[in-house]
């Protein structure tokens, strides 16, 4: 059998008479997808071209080519047309500029060093959950929405892509080419062989790829967390287990697409989406800070978190806007990504693992003055070490209750790891100063010691 690498196509390559091939964009479990130019408009386009050309292959090829350029989508790509040439498949489709969610979070993460705000992602998420519900209005499960198929376009619009493992009627038998999925964004009826999908298979993917987008860390396996509990552990963090500054009513949102009972989930995305408006609306207005993309109170004048002051807003910012200033500025360059290994399990189900994630680690939230008090903290601490003994009742009597106050107040509640060093290093070098006194008083008092010679 061809192996994929063996009909990668070459930056030059002329598909149909008019497409010339200008480089690969990404490379799947069942198909390149290339960037290539419209020689007849000087368009940009996006083509993808299968691996394989089998019956089951070009009749779900078929599937995604069929809804993609019959429909014009708000929130889908569009396709443009569907070709074969050379014994392969092709679909022309929109080129999408920009990050896809996944390459946004890593990029958000390394300039910010926290995961997206909780604002963007409901406005984010709320908007796919408004594409995926329109094709559900067609009767075609998308069956594979994650991350790396929601692409951010310049204008701050998520666009959903790749229908490859589309299904055109809930309740028909899924294709043999569509029986694979992602893990930790299919839900266990989609892992199971023989297992039905529907619509709320779609509800589990989006609240997963909203988990993501809140907390930069991947969901569990639906498998391994049935797994679990069927052993009587506990189900995976929430998301506020992770970012306890997510709010609960958005955490509440996304355990309810995530719930492992289909029927205990939203039952249409639509439903979701008005889940998500609901938790963004109760948000209220909150204000981002542009240093550290920290939200803040909305009577807040500067970050709780770095001190910079807050633009101030005269009326409640637009949900574009609020997307538009979340997003870094300098966008990555685009990514060749290599393809990801395909496993076949006892069943013919394949297994198509997602790209790897640089997923941050959680961070510790935020609480107003307390990064302060623990900046206090460790400033009278460095005086008490080098002022005797009136430094040591400094450091006894001040520096230690003030900095175990901050550091409590940091861990339990919205603080930053930045306040939490200063509050640990505060209260080590008031310890070492007390200790030292006690030490110099004990060898002073045995004789070991004499200060008067």
């Amino acid at each position: 059998m061809t192996q994929p690498h063996d009909i990668e196509l070459a930056p030059g390559t002329l598909l149909h008479r008019r497409y010339r091939i200008e480089y690969t964009l990404s490379k799947g479990g069942f198909g390149n997808v290339y960037l290539a130019t419209d020689t007849k408009t000087s368009r940009k386009v996006a083509i993808k071209g299968a691996y394989f050309t089998d019956e089951h292959t070009r009749e779900q090829f078929a599937v995604e080519a069929r809804v993609l350029v019959t429909h014009s989508l708000k929130g889908v790509v569009h396709g443009d047309e569907m070709f074969e040439e050379g014994g392969r498949l092709y679909l022309v489709m929109d080129y999408v500029a920009g990050m896809n969610l996944e390459e946004l979070q890593i990029a958000h993460f390394k300039q910010f060093r926290r995961p997206l705000p909780e604002n963007m992602v409901l406005v984010l998420m709320a908007l796919i959950c408004m594409a995926t519900q329109e094709l559900h209005n067609l009767r075609v499960v998308h069956r594979d929405i994650k991350p790396a198929n929601i692409k951010i376009d310049p204008s701050g619009q998520p666009i959903l892509l790749d229908l490859g493992l589309a299904k055109l009627d809930p309740a028909t038998n899924t294709l043999l080419a569509a029986q694979a999925y992602t893990p930790g964004y299919a839900p266990p009826e989609q892992c199971r062989e023989g297992g039905s999908t529907d619509e709320r298979t779609d509800v589990y993917a989006l609240g997963a790829t909203t988990y993501y987008s809140l907390t930069g860390r991947q969901p569990w396996d639906a498998i391994l967390r049935l797994t679990e509990l069927q052993q009587g552990h506990g189900d995976m963090p929430t998301p506020r287990d992770h970012a306890p500054w997510i709010s609960p009513q958005t955490d509440a949102v996304v355990m309810q697409a995530l719930d492992l009972n289909a029927d205990h989930r939203f039952a249409t995305p639509a439903a979701m989406q008005r889940a998500l408006e609901d938790a963004y609306r109760a948000l209220g207005d909150v204000r981002l800070c542009q240093v550290c993309h920290t939200l803040n109170a909305p009577d807040a004048e500067f970050c709780a978190d770095c001190g910079a002051a807050l633009q101030q807003h005269p009326q409640p910012p637009s949900p574009q806007s609020v997307i538009n200033a979340a997003v870094p500025a300098n966008e990555p360059p685009t990514l060749i990504l290599p393809p990801k290994p395909a496993q076949a399990p006892a069943g013919g189900k394949l297994i198509l693992q997602p790209e790897p994630m640089q997923t941050p680690r959680p961070l510790l939230p935020r609480k107003p003055r307390m990064s302060w008090l623990a900046t206090m903290a460790l400033v009278l601490s460095v005086i008490a070490l080098v002022i005797p003994v009136l430094g040591q009742l400094l450091a006894l009597v001040v520096v230690l209750p003030m900095g175990l106050i901050a550091r409590g107040n940091i861990a339990h509640s919205n603080a930053t790891v930045r306040g939490m060093g200063r509050a640990m290093t505060a209260v080590m070098l008031a310890l070492l100063n007390v200790i030292g006194a006690v030490l110099l008083v004990y060898l002073v008092a045995t004789g070991k010691i004499h200060p008067f010679g």
